[in-house]
């Protein structure tokens, strides 16, 4: 990934400046997130390279079926921005297929169900959910009851501003303000999906984009104590600190995760925001029985501390496991605490 940067003729030769702090981060953080940095560096150094490769996606877009035999193949591609509409609405149907499952397992067994006893994979209900759709779409008639598809963007304002200025449409950035920091900037849907700055700006101009105060530290609003659960706009906002659960090492996408308190509600906490942090279902559970503690710096970086107190340094999952998220839970301590 730092071979294609360097080599693009476009932002290559700025690649020295960050490389101190992109070895600093590419000894601590996963594949996948150092991966993504480098990414989201280049989207914002290379704007109109990026914009360009956008458009060669949209302009590429395509979907084929294909038989073979009894088995069907669908290939697709496009853009990103799209894509993660597609993504968001396929999520949806295939939730309902789960919690159509679930009701049904519950009722056989119980308070003992579990994932296990469930009558389809994940798979399974994934294609059912888009067989769902198709012949939704073809009958017009029937949708969702969560209403129409949402895709947040998420987009600093350095690079907003930063984009703006580069197509003309603002003024130019005031050089004696201060920037967000680049660990900060950002130009993605809460998934980390990343998205051509200026399809996002396009999409902010025609009001296509849901907007969000931050702090300095990339923390949305503070939102209160009026409930306990995360749920509606306030778990929407929840999710933007983040784009995969912020347990050390897990690429666990943040439409997968739950929302916790990091300051938890028996203890006072508020559930918003500020005190909020997205976590895959393992990671949480694993918080709350062996008492780990989350914590989010002044510069917006999550830290996960074991019960005595050491810090969980990330490092990138183990290759051998097709699901190696669900390994990154310190079993080192756990084994100690049995």
């Amino acid at each position: 990934m730092l071979g294609e940067a360097r080599a693009n003729p476009r932002c290559g030769e700025e690649l020295s400046a960050e490389g101190e702090r992109l070895l600093d981060e590419a000894r601590t953080a996963s594949f996948t997130g150092f991966h993504r940095s480098v990414r989201r560096w280049v989207l914002r150094i290379d704007r109109f390279g990026t914009a360009r490769a956008a458009e060669e996606a949209h302009q590429g877009r395509h979907v084929e079926v294909s038989f073979d035999g009894l088995k069907t193949r669908i290939r697709a591609a496009g853009g990103s921005l799209e894509g993660a509409e597609i993504a968001d609405v396929l999520n949806r149907f295939a939730q309902e297929e789960f919690d159509r499952d679930w009701a049904e397992a519950k009722a056989v067994h119980g308070d003992a169900v579990h994932a296990g006893l469930l009558a389809r994979t994940a798979g399974q209900r994934r294609w059912d959910a888009w067989c769902r759709i198709t012949r939704l779409a073809a009958a017009a008639q029937g949708a969702p009851s969560a209403g129409e598809a949402t895709v947040n963007l998420v987009m600093d304002q350095t690079t907003f501003e930063e984009t703006g200025a580069a197509l003309g449409l603002f003024p130019d950035p005031d050089p004696g303000a201060t920037p967000v920091a680049e660990g900060l900037r950002r130009c993605e849907t809460i998934d980390g999906v990343l998205v051509d700055p200026i399809a996002a700006l396009r999409a902010a101009l025609v009001g296509q984009v849901r907007r969000v105060v931050m702090d300095a530290a990339g923390v949305p609003i503070e939102v209160g104590r009026r409930r306990r659960l995360f749920t509606g706009i306030v778990r929407e906002i929840a999710k933007l600190g983040s784009p995969v659960c912020v347990h050390p090492g897990c690429d666990r996408p943040v439409s997968e995760c739950e929302i916790d308190h990091l300051l938890e509600w028996a203890a006072s906490g508020t559930t918003g925001a500020r005190n909020a942090a997205p976590a895959c279902g393992l990671h949480n559970r694993a918080k709350h029985r062996y008492g780990y503690e989350v914590q989010r710096d002044g510069g917006g970086v999550w830290h996960t501390f074991r019960p005595d107190g050491t810090e969980i340094a990330s490092a990138p999952p183990p290759r051998s496991s097709p699901h190696a998220w669900m390994i990154e839970v310190d079993h080192r301590y756990q084994g100690r605490s049995a």
